[in-house]
């Protein structure tokens, strides 16, 4: 049975607002998000303080998704941040897109894996997520590495300078970078994603990480 694709309009993303946070089942402490203004003025503000959290913008069905757009800014880096290895796998700035893929591609303890993640978060967790991430110079622009704690969440340094009130403006081709990070696990066709997430997170390096958000927009 072939499930229904959707194929999203050119809209922002952030009017009518969909976001719903989410947290880390064993982290007790949550990432704050302030909203301020609304529509094409809207802004979230994140505070990390020891904390993990995330907006999540889950899709009722897969979609296909070509372009992703937002703006964003790191005010405060977590102190002794190193994505590469797990005592320091926290982010200022992470923007993630869930990609559908074909999960009788994966391993048998992959599967096990993944399942037992789902009961544990209560929550139904995607299988591959690709995490655009502010990185802190640990990993330079352009580096594309598996997250230390699992293989199905890559991700892909955007930038790394120090912090700063400038927003920087990115635009991502999201069938490219899917097909790049995840090729052998996709079905046939155009590329779907189960929704998109953004946040901070500081709870690995127990420090303080702060950051701004605006102008989501996908087609």
């Amino acid at each position: 049975m072939v499930s229904q694709v959707t194929v999203a309009s050119e809209t922002p993303m952030l009017d009518p607002w969909p976001w719903q946070a989410q947290f880390h089942p064993k982290v007790k402490a949550h990432t704050v998000f302030d909203m301020q203004g609304s529509g094409d003025d809207a802004v979230v503000n994140t505070t990390a303080n020891k904390s993990y959290g995330s907006w999540v913008d889950a899709f009722k069905a897969p979609k296909v998704l070509h372009e992703l757009a937002w703006r964003w800014a790191v005010l405060k880096q977590p102190e002794g941040a190193n994505l590469k290895k797990k005592e320091g796998d926290d982010a200022a700035a992470k923007v993630c897109v869930f990609v559908h893929i074909d999960e009788s591609r994966l391993s048998f303890g992959t599967r096990m894996e993944l399942g037992a993640a789902r009961m544990v978060s209560s929550e139904p967790l995607p299988a591959a997520t690709l995490c655009y991430v502010w990185g802190n110079g640990s990993a330079r622009v352009n580096d594309v590495f598996p997250n230390p704690y699992t293989g199905l969440v890559i991700n892909w340094v955007l930038q790394n300078e120090p912090e700063s009130t400038r927003w920087v403006d990115e635009q991502r081709d999201l069938q490219a970078d899917a097909r790049r990070v995840f090729s052998k696990l996709l079905p046939d066709g155009a590329v779907q994603f189960e929704g998109v997430a953004f946040g901070s997170d500081s709870d690995n390096t127990a420090s303080l990480a702060k950051a701004r958000f605006a102008g989501f927009f996908a087609r």
